[in-house]
């Protein structure tokens, strides 16, 4: 489709509803009751199936990062490569680690070399909001949502006037995590940063399976040291003008162990560091909004080995330097109270610098999107769609179509989504040296979702009390990119078609009886992903995809009285493959792994101040995420916080 052809796309759009204007009596009443402008990711998404993880859970494991508080709390499988601070990837519906977008107020922070993330990186406590959309649309999200999108969000607390907390947390193999976040602010300016330092041994003692008689052993070289900083500003100016900006700084040194069966000593050390800016600014009209962000996005990864400790010189010392422009606009028209409707456009410009390609590498990317929603009497239609421009590659018109109804006074929902998704060839895929391709074709595909649920409330029937939730899903990706071996090097094709399907459900409880309140939440999924396509006769059609469980399943119970509140958190992953065969040889064992906290609030005088013990994989198990990888059992941490603040 060409730009023109897109263009007409857009007119098309508007000239359909604009006849609906001359019945918009109450528009401007409507318009005057909008607090906040909510991004284009939340507007879009009753549609889908949301995971939001409790901002107590938050709490609670703050000092954990973004892979930890994943896998202990919902049921998407995080395949993580050991101990905190070790890689951790995601895999979403049975997806692929670059299938996955990784969302920071408003812009994707995913790899421009790998398309994936390391959650590792991310830390929990920087965050006030962490949302999973399952299966996110690609007109909406743009690349690489087969899976779909982690959200994370920094938000004002307006009814702020000072809150100053100071964290210190001690555990098992020399962890040590120490905190500061200071918020201060009025009705028309809020300001927050946060600042935290985090080291640990990792010398944890386990078994080598993978050698002869399976010798108790204590894992070396494995040090983590992690320092960051992040702030954020909110500022509300005159005639309905608004702006907000974020700094994220933060250098991470980790040293990369010996996998199982090894014999002798690694010397392998990874060390990032990334900045992150981004500013935003708002308007209010009187029946309409604007939004204006822009962001810059910088990278720095140095991996090094040595054949010997003691040696002056790496045998290996790879640098990778990679920086992005991202640029989004949205303006946003409310016809009445019942049609709204979205046009947009996105713009980036990524570079990459790296001895592992033949020079410097540069690419610019550039969409226009429009949106439109319908709401009335409990039901809500989503319709978006959006256009990609890039000489590289083109995913050509995406699409979705979704809708919310809520019947029987809220009590009975249900949801569907039809979509299409893509994704673009990352820069290692393209540019790398030797094996790269330039001439890859995008990841293509489209996905189905199809849910409901049931709400029990309380007599005041605000918050429900009960949620049964219940998902089924159909997703099917196109040239899949595969590293294959040949001409004496690895190298990427388009190879694959793989079927994702499966079930997801969910239910959460909340019980409060004056002082004493109970949550409890469980979540099941069954996941099939096999290839459909491939070479003819070739043994892999069919199979599920190596290290994606079929099933996976957590569930938490909270209680809490007066001041005293315990957590328990178990998580249940499946066997999994680790051949494309499906192989039984190589199946690796099902495990499940249990975290406790107990903790003690100070007192109401001095804001979220707690004591708390937190036991993780609580019965000791031995288990492994990925094959040779050896996990920790049994270990305690000890975090004490101090807070005082002050409300309007």
């Amino acid at each position: 489709m060409s730009i023109r052809k897109a263009y007409y796309v857009l007119i098309l759009g508007w000239s359909l509803l604009s006849p609906m204007i001359g019945f918009a009596s109450d528009t401007l009443h409507y318009i005057s009751e909008v607090k906040i402008i909510q991004s284009r990711y939340s507007y879009f998404s009753e549609d889908k199936k949301i995971t939001r993880i409790d901002s107590s859970a938050i709490l609670y494991n703050g000092s954990s990062n973004l892979g930890e508080i994943l896998s202990s709390l919902t049921s998407v499988n995080i395949p993580l490569y050991g101990i905190s601070g070790s890689l951790a990837t995601i895999s979403l519906r049975g997806s692929g680690p670059n299938h996955t977008s990784v969302i920071w107020n408003g812009f994707p922070v995913n790899s421009i070399t790998t398309g994936g993330i390391d959650l590792s990186l991310i830390p929990g406590d920087f965050f006030e909001e962490i949302l999973i959309n399952h299966g996110a649309s690609g007109s909406v999200y743009g690349n690489g949502t087969f899976g779909g999108s982690v959200v994370i969000k920094n938000s004002p607390d307006w009814d702020n006037r000072y809150d100053v907390k100071l964290s210190a947390e001690y555990g098992s193999f020399e962890y040590r995590n120490y905190g500061l976040k200071i918020m201060f602010g009025s009705p028309r300016i809020q300001y927050k940063i946060y600042g935290f330092y985090n080291s640990a041994e990792n010398d944890f003692p386990y078994r080598d399976i993978e050698k002869s008689g399976n010798p108790e052993l204590r894992l070396g070289h494995n040090k983590l040291r992690n320092i960051g900083i992040i702030q954020n500003g909110y500022l509300k100016l005159n005639n309905n003008n608004s702006i907000d900006f974020g700094l994220w700084y933060q250098v991470k040194q980790k040293e990369i162990p010996e996998i199982m069966g090894s014999y002798g000593q690694s010397n392998q050390v990874q060390h990032d560091s990334s900045f992150k800016a981004f500013v935003k600014w708002s308007k209010l009209f009187r029946q309409s909004s604007l939004e204006i962000k822009t962001a810059y996005l910088y990278d720095y990864l140095r991996y090094t080995d040595k054949n010997n400790a003691s040696d002056d010189f790496y045998s290996i010392d790879s640098r990778i330097n990679t920086g992005r422009i991202l640029g989004d606009i949205n303006y946003r028209y409310y016809l009445n109270r019942y049609v709204s409707l979205d046009v947009g456009g996105v713009y980036s410009f990524h570079s990459a610098k790296t001895g592992n390609y033949t020079g410097s590498e540069e690419e610019n990317h550039t969409g226009i999107f429009t949106g439109v929603k319908f709401k009335s009497s409990g039901l809500v239609t989503n319709f978006t769609l959006r256009r990609m421009f890039s000489k590289y590659s083109d995913p050509g018109l995406l699409y979705s179509l979704g809708f919310n109804y809520q019947i029987l006074d809220k009590r009975l929902f249900l949801r569907a989504n039809l979509s299409n998704k893509f994704r673009i060839p990352s820069f290692n895929e393209k540019y790398w040296n030797p094996g790269g391709n330039p001439d890859l074709l995008p990841e293509k595909g489209w996905g189905g979702d199809l849910g409901m649920g049931w709400n029990v409330f309380d007599s005041n029937h605000e918050d429900p009390r009960l949620t049964l939730d219940l998902n089924l899903y159909t997703n099917k990706i196109h040239n899949w990119i595969q590293w294959v071996p040949g001409s004496g090097f690895w190298h990427p094709e388009n190879r694959k078609l793989v079927w994702v399907r499966g079930m997801e459900s969910g239910l959460q409880f909340t019980q409060q009886s004056g002082s004493f309140r109970i949550k409890v939440n469980t979540a099941y999924s069954y996941t099939l992903s096999t290839n459909e396509k491939i070479e003819e006769n070739n043994p892999v059609i069919g199979k599920q995809l190596r290290y994606v469980p079929k099933n996976t399943a957590n569930g938490s119970i909270a209680i809490s009285y007066k001041q005293i509140y315990l957590s328990v958190y178990h998580r249940v992953t499946g066997p999994r493959y680790t051949t494309e065969d499906s192989n039984p040889m190589f199946e690796m064992e099902a495990y499940n792994v249990s975290d406790f906290v107990l903790g003690f609030n100070l007192g109401k005088k001095m804001a979220n101040s707690t004591i708390q013990l937190k036991i993780k994989n609580l019965f000791n198990r031995e288990y492994q995420v990925i094959r040779s990888y050896a996990m920790p059992g049994r270990a305690f941490n000890f975090s004490l916080k101090i807070g005082i603040e002050k409300k309007m």
